[in-house]
């Protein structure tokens, strides 16, 4: 993601800073999607691996990254896997 862009955006939530996922973050997260362990703020189980991620380390919470674009939604959020 530009990162231009990157430090325009803000968390809808909280409006927190937001930064893009490290690789072993990526990997973490992908491996709790994989193991059906991630629902979103709506509920929504995603079960799609992602390529990128949006962190907001304040409030705990992952955005997706889809085709490129961030889904700044807060019901699209779900909590950074540990």
């Amino acid at each position: 993601m530009d990162t231009e862009l990157l430090s325009l955006l803000r968390c809808p939530e909280t409006g927190g800073v937001l930064r893009t996922a490290t690789p072993t973050e990526l990997e973490r997260v992908n491996a709790a999607i994989l193991n059906s362990g991630v629902r979103n703020r709506t509920g929504e189980l995603i079960t799609d691996p992602l390529d990128s991620c949006l962190i907001c380390d304040s409030a705990g919470l992952c955005y997706p990254v889809r085709d490129g674009l961030a889904v700044m939604l807060a019901g699209e959020a779900f909590d950074t896997p540990r």
